[in-house]
């Protein structure tokens, strides 16, 4: 059973979904993933999609 919450809520696993294709969009991703960690430590964080 799940619930799916607000992005300033803390959960249990984060998916992250994103298609980059470019160094910037790279940066990008990194830094979202980098600030949910920092926000919440105990997730789990699922980042899924592409990258070209």
């Amino acid at each position: 059973d799940f619930d799916i919450v607000a992005a300033d809520t803390d959960a249990d696993i984060v998916v992250v979904n994103t298609c980059t294709v470019t160094e910037n969009g790279d940066a990008d991703t990194r830094r979202l993933v980098n600030r949910i960690n920092r926000r919440n430590p105990d997730a789990r964080i699922a980042l899924i999609g592409c990258q070209a």
